[in-house]
């Protein structure tokens, strides 16, 4: 589980499109990932932006969905933000005593 407070994601507005892409594209070469082409990141991009200027009362969800498909955009959008955020986790094993935790992580 990952947590934001919504003023940090408010901040999201003022990002630039063109900034996003390149670092999300950056990041995805680094990994050899499939969103390291333009037309992939653009998509994911436009979809976010859409998510943003909408005023449905489902926005937060759409965003919340966005991020979880595809978590290295959301850490590309916290480090552009300059924002830290939570990972809280839990790692359930059968075999020895099961761990959970928070850490944060500095942008």
């Amino acid at each position: 589980m990952v947590s934001v407070r919504w003023e940090q994601l408010a901040k999201l507005k003022d990002l630039s499109d063109k900034d996003l892409i390149e670092t999300y594209k950056a990041k995805c070469e680094v990994q050899k990932l499939k969103c390291r082409k333009n037309r992939v990141a653009k998509k994911l991009v436009k979809r976010f932006i859409k998510i943003m200027k909408s005023k449905d009362s489902e926005r937060q969800m759409d965003l919340g969905k966005l991020f979880m498909r595809t978590s290295l955009f959301f850490r590309t959008v916290m480090e552009n933000l300059g924002e830290s955020y939570f990972i809280k986790f839990q790692l359930l094993m059968q075999k020895w005593q099961s761990l959970e935790g928070v850490m944060k992580v500095q942008a």
